[in-house]
């Protein structure tokens, strides 16, 4: 995919370069914005393949540090609120108390947010997604939810694994769930597909803590 990405790329640069082609405004502009869309895609690639070399390699214990819980929705959730089209609906729910102070990583947590977060973007054109979160005495369950397709029960593990795409049609990579995943092993939390649900998609994470003394 990189490379027919990057051959494309080429193609529509050298066409703007060729100082002998008369091309009109509209198709320029089209052309600029192919480019910066390549671009993007490129940079998404090589950040993602960085990403999983990183993690396979380095079996260091993450570092964790004191959070509010309802504080790692909430970031993830103002880092993601400018990317949400205006068809969607982005909606935050907190079960918790909010002085429920943490020791967990939420750097990696939010990292994992965004992938399952921009995933849900790609495959809901109408509707809402909801990001949510639950606390027990042992850990907490951060859901993200969405009105769109859904996945098959039979491909809840299939959509984990790199470069999968149940729709050949939808940009992306094929990685961000695998690479989100990956992240949670890390950290010790489980990432899944709940098959229970029947209005889209919905995956949860749940995350032992520590809690704040």
């Amino acid at each position: 995919m990189s490379t027919y990405i990057s051959i494309r790329q080429s193609g529509f640069c050298q066409v703007l370069a060729t100082p002998d082609i008369d091309i009109p405004q509209e198709e320029r502009f089209e052309l600029s914005t192919r480019i910066q869309e390549n671009t993007r895609q490129l940079t998404t690639i090589l950040d993602d393949l960085i990403m999983i070399s990183d993690l396979e390699s380095n079996c260091s214990t993450p570092p964790l540090e004191e959070c509010p819980a309802v504080s790692i929705v909430e970031f993830a959730a103002d880092a993601f609120r400018l990317l949400v089209p205006s068809t969607l609906t982005f909606k935050t729910e907190s079960h918790v108390d909010a002085d429920l102070v943490v020791k967990t990583n939420p750097h990696m947590i939010n990292t994992i947010l965004q992938k399952l977060l921009s995933n849900a973007v790609k495959f809901t054109s109408q509707g809402s997604i909801t990001l949510s979160l639950y606390s027990s005495d042992t850990q907490i369950c951060i859901s993200v939810m969405d009105t769109g397709p859904g996945i098959p029960a039979e491909k809840k593990d299939f959509v984990f694994e790199r470069f999968t795409k149940l729709d050949s049609f939808v940009p992306g990579t094929g990685l961000g769930l695998s690479i989100a995943r990956l992240i949670a092993e890390r950290i010790n939390a489980t990432l899944t597909l709940d098959t229970t649900y029947v209005k889209g998609a919905k995956f949860d994470l749940v995350i032992p803590i520590h809690f704040a003394v």
